[in-house]
Parts: structure tokens; C-alpha cells; sequence
């Protein structure tokens, strides 16, 4: 079984069947780093448009979405392996209904999104965003999300207040926190607004 890391230098087409093949090899692999490998070989796949869908029937998604719950985020939050990860499931994802949906029935998709959220910065940040404001414009997906916690995770200073947030990322935040106020009330967290809104210095140095 050749390397992981030479399967792919190029945006080159998948043959019928390849990507089948490129998954095993990402999850059966004895070789070091092969998630890493098979992150970036499934990223660079994904550079040509004419793949995607070809992924997204051999099982590119769910890969994707195992490798990312299987990684320390706070220690890997600005890796390069991060960035191949999270870019490609955003490919997968967006445009797909049926990629949302699958990825919303993960029972670690939301968390783990979240988890991103709060510990990255830039690209990786932004992207990850624009993955669960995707998600919760699904049918129940904002509830979903919510469900989650989620307004205790976008609340927090690590993503709301902190300097290396994007001030779009912050507006994106208080849309996305705004919005699961509205489906569930009662859920608001207020103390923990309190405590942002009551901060003598308003950011955080992280």
C-alpha cells in the first residue's frame, strides 16, 4: 500500500472507485502520520470540484469528521492538519443538504465545531464558523446546535471577546447568539452575558 502522503500532489481527477480506496487507506493505514497524510491528500483531491461529490459517496465525510473528533483541538488548533481538515469538510459540506444532515446526526459534529471555534483564529476560525452557520439554517439545525450548548461555547471571552477574533467573526457570533435566544429562550445564559457585558477592560489577551 503506497504512502499516504505521495497518493496526491496535484488537483488531478479521481478514477470511479479511487476515493473508496483513499478512505480505507486513511482509516486502515498502519504507517505514522497517515491521518495527517489523508488529510492533506483528501484536501488536495478536493482542489479539483469534480471530486467532491465522489468523496461524498465514498464515505469523505464521515472520515472527516472522525479525524477532527479524534484531535487534541486546543494543542492542534493552528496546525497545518487542522486547516486541511476543517477546509475540506467545509467543501463536503457546503452545497450538500444531504452532507448537513449527515453531519448534524453526528453526535460529535456540533461540539467539536465549537471546540474550533473557541481555540483557532483566522482561516480555520472563520471557515469553521461559516460550517455551523451553514448548519443551523438546516431544517431544526439551529435547535440542534443549540441543544448543544451552544450559547454557553459562543459566549465564552475565548471566542467572543478575545483580540485574536476577527471583528466579523464577533459579528457572526452575536448574529448565531441572537438567534438561538430567539428559538429557545429560556436557555439564555444570562450571568454569563452578565459577566462579558460587566468587563472592566471588554477583551481578553488570548
Amino acid at each position: 500500500m503506497p504512502h499516504l502522503g505521495d497518493a496526491f500532489t496535484t488537483k488531478e481527477q479521481l478514477v470511479d472507485g479511487l476515493g473508496s480506496d483513499i478512505m480505507d487507506k486513511v482509516y486502515f493505514s498502519q504507517y505514522p502520520n497517515a491521518e495527517k497524510d489523508g488529510a492533506a491528500a483528501i484536501s488536495a483531491i478536493l482542489l479539483n470540484g469534480e471530486n467532491v461529490e465522489e468523496l461524498r459517496k465514498s464515505g469523505g465525510l464521515g472520515a472527516v469528521l472522525e479525524m477532527l473528533r479524534r484531535l487534541n483541538i486546543k494543542t492542534m488548533a493552528s496546525s497545518e492538519h487542522l486547516s486541511n481538515l476543517i477546509h475540506s469538510l467545509h467543501t463536503l459540506v457546503l452545497g450538500s443538504k444531504s452532507a448537513q444532515l449527515k453531519s448534524l446526526a453526528n453526535p460529535f459534529t456540533v461540539d467539536t465545531l465549537l471546540s474550533i471555534c473557541g481555540h483557532s483564529s483566522g482561516s480555520i476560525q472563520s471557515t469553521t464558523f461559516e460550517i455551523i452557520d451553514c448548519l443551523s439554517k438546516c431544517e431544526n439545525g439551529l435547535q440542534m446546535i443549540n441543544d448543544k450548548g451552544a450559547l454557553y461555547t459562543l459566549m465564552s471571552p475565548e471566542l467572543l471577546t478575545r483580540k485574536t477574533s476577527s471583528v466579523e467573526i464577533k459579528h457572526a457570533v452575536a448574529n448565531l447568539i441572537h438567534r438561538c435566544a430567539t428559538v429557545s429562550p429560556r436557555d439564555f445564559p444570562l450571568s454569563k452575558y452578565e459577566s462579558i457585558a460587566f468587563r472592566k477592560d471588554g477583551v481578553t489577551s488570548v
